[in-house]
Order: structure tokens, then C-alpha cells, then sequence
């Protein structure tokens, strides 16, 4: 491999062999398809970055995250790390050139692009049981000294690992909120979706895997057997299986993966759709201010955004809906009028 090749300039009086080191460090790297990194006096070329300030956020990233807990639909809350615009910007890069060029099973259907809820839950549409599972404490169970591992397993080195590592993980493991940790939990998982995928289709059942819910789906699932071995799977590497979440779901009952309706066709499911049509009426009924404080919200705007992308949401999941798409253009128009009103 030459120097033009990967655009490497050395000082002069450098020993040859000391270039040829440098040389194959480089090119097992770029072999993978990701970027070189040579030491993180480069990664801070790369980043148009002070070391220091690449420094600052790898010996203290908990100073570069904004805290905040998010309901969860199953009740209770959940901590969620946003990191601050510097820390995203660099995570940002790292999933960009590290992280995405390495390829993932193909039962991951979360975190990928051009990917959603709807390709994850169209898997298991229409199917006599659908067995449902996930992962305790899924993020913070990946620890960062698995991610500086796979660092070197690239190829990069030691000091590389370790910068990279800081920044892509906190507390000793992956922050729920950083852009990368889906991506890395993606890669952790994969000798699981290969163990998995390979015990459903030897019995022709469905797969899929969307962040830490797992879905299979298929006619004769033992629900004892299935579940044992997803837990042991799990427990492989280091995860425990929600077994409070763990059940199994028949045709004759409401299934829904990653909150979609499955059983035939593919939506948000009835209560979702009169909930949104009842709010419609009300709001046609006796105008939004109403109905705005009625459903506990402050502000109308707020209200008829959160309305809006409801509809939007059930307008992605079951297609052309007359009723559903002309909610939402009246709703549009609602917004127009209340944000000219007050602007």
C-alpha cells in the first residue's frame, strides 16, 4: 500500500519500518470500509477539533448530556441522556464513519435507515401466535468495556479505542439518547439475532428485533420452550429477559408489534382511531381552546400539534384513509389559523 493511497504524509527522517507499521495498521482499518483513525491527534483533524477540547469530552463526557425522564407507555419513566450539540455532532461522525459501514443481521430493524415500525411490524402480519419478549435495562446493560473491545477488534488502537469508546458511552455503558448507541447495540446483538434467527427458521417461524422488543411469530410455538431458550440466549451475553413482558399472544386476540396491529392488516389498532376521531369531533363540537383544556394541555397549538401527528401517524400505518386524511388537513388548517392569530 502506498502513502497516496490513504493520503499519508510523513515528516522527513521517519524509519521505513515505522511506515510500513503505520501502513498496515491503516489498511486493515480501511479494508472494513471505515475511517482511519491514527491516533486522536487525527481523530481531532478529522473532527476539525482541539485535542483538548476532544480531551474535555472523553475524560468527563457526563458533563455533555442534558438529563431528562420520559414517560413509558407500560407505565413509570425512563432516563434519557440527550448529549449536548458538541458530543452530538462528534457521536454523529462516529456513527457516520465507523459505525454504519459494518453490517448487521438482517433481523435488526431498528436504528437503520429507511427503516421503521411499520417494516418491523409488517414481518408478523396475519400469523395464528405471535410471541413477544424484551430486555431489561437494555442500554445500560452493554458496558463500555465491550465497546472499547470492539474498537480494537476494527483494528483501531489502543488510544483510538479508548477516545472513541468516551465518547460513545457514559457511566460505563451506553446512554439511551446518544445517536450511537443504537447503532452499537445493534452490532452487540448479533451472535443473538444469528442464534435466534436460526432456531425460528428451522421452524419456520418469523423473527425480528426492533431495539430491545422481540417479536416472533409462526402456527405451533411452544411458549415454555421458546422462552427458555430466548432467555438463555440472552443471558449468553450478558442480558435478562423481561419475563413480566414475556407472553404469547393468539390470532383470536389483539396482537401488535412495536405498537402496531397485526392480526390482518397493518395499523394502530380501533382504540387508537375512535380516540382520535371522538378528540375531532369535540374539537369540531365546541372549538379547540375547549377541548384543548378539557385534555389537560396549557397550550391549543401544543395540543393540535400532538393531534396531528396521531393522525400522521395512523396515516402512515394503514395508507389512504379518506376520513383519517381529511382529519388531518381540517387540523392544518386549525394550525395555520391559531399560529396567525398569534403571530
Amino acid at each position: 500500500m502506498t502513502p497516496s493511497a490513504l493520503n499519508i504524509r510523513f515528516d522527513d527522517g521517519v524509519d521505513e519500518n515505522h511506515r510500513e507499521l503505520v501502513y498496515l495498521y491503516a489498511s486493515r482499518i480501511e479494508s472494513k470500509g471505515l475511517t482511519v483513525i491514527l491516533s486522536p491527534e487525527h481523530l481531532g483533524h478529522l473532527l476539525q477539533m482541539r485535542l483538548e477540547d476532544i480531551y474535555a469530552i472523553s475524560n468527563a463526557p457526563q458533563h455533555f448530556y442534558r438529563e431528562y425522564r420520559a414517560k413509558k407507555k407500560s407505565g413509570g419513566t425512563r432516563k434519557i441522556s440527550a448529549p449536548l450539540p458538541l458530543l452530538l455532532s462528534i457521536q454523529r461522525w462516529v456513527l457516520k464513519n465507523i459505525l454504519e459501514p459494518q453490517a448487521i443481521h438482517p433481523a435488526a430493524k431498528a436504528y437503520l435507515k429507511k427503516s421503521s415500525i411499520k417494516q418491523n411490524a409488517r414481518f408478523h402480519r396475519g400469523q395464528r401466535h405471535l410471541f413477544k419478549s424484551d430486555v431489561r435495562d437494555f442500554f445500560g446493560s452493554i458496558s463500555s468495556r465491550w465497546v472499547y473491545s470492539h474498537f480494537q477488534s476494527l483494528g483501531y488502537s489502543r488510544a483510538v479505542s479508548m477516545v472513541l469508546t468516551a465518547i460513545c458511552c457514559k457511566e460505563n455503558a451506553l446512554p439511551q439518547g446518544a445517536p450511537t448507541s443504537g447503532y452499537l447495540s445493534n452490532i452487540y446483538m448479533t451472535s443473538f439475532d444469528k442464534a435466534v434467527f436460526s432456531y425460528c427458521t428451522e421452524r419456520k417461524f418469523r423473527f425480528t428485533r426492533y431495539a430491545d422488543d422481540i417479536s416472533i411469530s409462526g402456527s405451533g410455538i411452544n411458549f415454555s420452550e421458546l422462552s427458555a431458550f430466548v432467555n438463555r440466549e440472552l443471558r449468553d451475553i450478558d442480558l435478562k429477559m423481561h419475563s413480566g413482558k414475556t407472553r404469547l399472544i393468539r390470532s383470536h386476540q389483539r396482537q401488535k408489534v412495536t405498537g402496531v396491529v397485526v392480526n390482518e392488516k397493518l395499523g394502530p389498532g380501533r382504540d387508537f382511531i375512535r380516540k382520535l376521531r371522538q378528540e375531532y369531533y369535540y374539537i369540531s363540537k365546541y372549538g379547540v381552546e375547549e377541548q384543548s383544556r378539557v385534555s389537560g394541555w396549557n397550550n391549543s397549538i401544543a395540543y393540535l400539534n400532538n393531534i396531528h401527528g396521531r393522525i400522521a401517524h395512523a396515516i402512515f400505518l394503514t395508507g389512504h384513509d379518506a376520513r383519517l386524511l381529511e382529519m388531518k388537513n381540517a387540523v392544518e388548517s386549525l394550525l395555520r389559523k391559531s399560529e396567525y392569530i398569534r403571530g
